[in-house]
């Protein structure tokens, strides 16, 4: 009989619907207001089309939006198995806003730990977000079935829900497929980097 060996797994974390969502997107939907009255043209970095914020992380709204997240935070850090004397500390944040046919190209998170998306709003047919396997070599495998062995797929698509969100290492390469949407696809992105606890004193 044969055993697998969890060899190399990634540490990739999914919350279909977060507690409070609701008020994290009260919170947030207003930085975006506030931030596109001060600025409507945004930023222009992986999107193509829509609109992306400056980085929000020092705004009060995204602190209760942290404070919500204090949950997930504190089962990440048991989950990577964080060493006393250390956390987790958010190290940039963003709003992204696609409308219907706008799309992000494939890009990474550098100089972080881990990327994070919250999705704020999802309407129907919006972009899914694609990752590509950071294994290289897992599309040279055409003779299996990736459905079954999601160790060899070349890229994994994920259609999230309003509410959702994703926690996954900063190398992986990821992008926005283009969507139908009526609605605005609304995202807040922002990093985590692990570090000393006394470097915040």
């Amino acid at each position: 009989m044969l055993d697998r060996i969890p060899a190399f797994d990634f540490p990739f974390y999914y919350v279909e619907k977060i507690d409070e969502y609701e008020d994290a997107n009260k919170y947030l939907l207003e930085i975006l207001r506030q931030q596109k009255k001060a600025d409507p043209v945004g930023r222009n970095v992986s999107n193509r089309g829509g609109y992306q914020t400056d980085h929000i992380w020092d705004h009060d709204y995204f602190h209760k939006f942290g404070k919500i997240l204090k949950p997930y935070m504190d089962e990440l850090r048991n989950e990577i198995r964080l060493k006393d004397g250390f956390e987790i500390a958010v190290d940039g944040a963003w709003i992204n806003e696609n409308k219907g046919f706008n799309f992000n190209v494939p890009h990474l998170h550098p100089r972080s730990h881990f990327a994070c998306v919250y999705y704020v709003e999802f309407p129907k047919d919006s972009g899914s977000i694609l990752f590509l396997n950071p294994n290289n070599s897992a599309s040279m495998s055409g003779l299996m079935d990736s459905t079954d062995c999601s160790h060899f797929r070349h890229d994994l698509s994920i259609i999230p829900k309003t509410g959702s969100l994703l926690i996954f290492p900063s190398y992986f390469e990821h992008c926005v497929l283009q969507g139908n949407n009526i609605g605005e696809r609304i995202t807040c992105a922002f990093n985590l980097n692990v570090r000393e606890t006394n470097e915040s004193n």
